[in-house]
């Protein structure tokens, strides 16, 4: 009990602390000069008065305790949030996958095509073999961009599964 009352005195002389009066002077040159001193004749000013800052409060272990339950709910907010975000980004680029997909079928349907109206003579063989070699190089291309896409699920989805472990 005395320890409280001893508290709420010390607190309360210093937020009524005394007052510190600052001089603001105008020189005859129009210079500002503060200072602890009044004005000389010859200045133009005006006191100014400067409280001290109330001390920062003292948090109390119920304090301290709510502060821990709204950082730890931030957190598990935050956690979420990210997962959200995770499982809308997996979203997104399985999507280019089956975009990527389509567009490889789209190109080797049109080379395929191509490929049919080639003759039964050299001039014919050779295109047939350029555009077979086309062929391969447009599933290369879309292969690779399909494993990129997939290597990304794969990061995110190990992303995701560290975060649910953290719960």
């Amino acid at each position: 009990m005395k320890s409280a009352c001893l508290l709420s005195v010390v607190m309360l002389s210093l937020t009524t602390g005394p007052a510190m009066a600052v001089n603001k002077c105008v020189n005859e040159h129009g210079q500002v000069v503060y200072q602890s001193a009044p004005c000389p004749t010859t200045a133009k000013g005006s006191e100014i008065t400067l409280q001290k800052a109330p001390p920062a409060p003292v948090t109390s272990p119920t304090d301290a305790e709510e502060l821990k339950r709204i950082q730890q709910t931030a957190s598990t907010l935050e956690r979420e949030r990210r997962l959200k975000d995770i499982d809308r980004e997996i979203g997104s680029v399985e999507g280019l996958i089956t975009n990527y997909r389509q567009a490889m079928n789209n190109e080797l349907s049109a080379l395929q095509q191509k490929k049919q109206l080639a003759n039964n003579n050299l001039a014919g063989a050779t295109w047939e073999q350029s555009i077979s070699a086309e062929m391969s190089a447009v599933t290369q291309k879309y292969d690779t961009l399909i494993r990129n896409q997939q290597t990304r699920i794969e990061r995110l989805r190990a992303d995701a599964d560290l975060l649910r472990k953290t719960e």
